[in-house]
């Protein structure tokens, strides 16, 4: 009879679900992408991007200019990929390995020198039409996820990419990932 009981007890247990991680710190209690999952790949992928020497040494000392278009998200998830740009951005113009322009405020740009040339501003500190920089290369990323049931536990894969093209030949001159994977289960009762 106990014998019996330990099993029953023993499955019990078993199936009472839990959340673990594969390959980073237990500190979810989901298989859902959470803001410290977030911080993770972006500080990974963006470290690797701003400590590449051999980058760094191709860039040389001019400090190229670049755009960075915001991260897609291909995942079934409604996961914020505009902060993970704007985290991705202060990672790069912390690091000096680029100069960032940002084509979103174009038009807040626009209205600035068009008060300038209006005569309304002072002509010595009025900024000058044209003389905005155009970008060298591109930053862009997609973020994605594979989602996998098996019996009790779901599997969710996220991979996190990045791209630096240039702009002028198309060349894509650097390019890295970062993954994770979470695996949660559901209690059998």
């Amino acid at each position: 009879m106990k014998k019996v009981l330990l099993f029953i007890m023993a499955g019990f247990l078993a199936g009472c679900g839990g959340t673990s991680y594969q390959n980073v710190s237990d500190n979810t209690l989901s298989s859902s992408f959470s803001a410290t999952d977030q911080k993770m790949l972006v500080d990974n992928l963006s470290a690797k991007l701003t400590g590449d020497t051999a980058l760094a040494k191709e860039l040389g000392n001019n400090k190229p200019t670049i755009l960075i278009d915001i991260i897609k998200n291909k995942t079934s998830e409604q996961i914020d990929t505009e902060s993970m740009t704007d985290t991705l951005k202060m990672h790069i113009v912390k690091s000096r390995l680029f100069s960032v322009i940002n084509r979103d405020k174009m038009n807040i740009l626009q209205k600035e020198k068009s008060l300038g040339s209006s005569g309304l501003s002072d002509s010595q500190r009025a900024t000058k039409i044209g003389k905005l920089w155009g970008a060298k290369y591109v930053l862009y990323g997609n973020f994605s996820s594979i989602v996998n049931y098996v019996k009790s536990e779901k599997q969710v894969y996220y991979k996190f990419t990045l791209i630096v093209q240039d702009i002028e030949t198309g060349e894509e001159i650097w390019i890295d990932e970062a993954d994770l994977n979470k695996i949660s289960k559901k209690p059998l009762f």
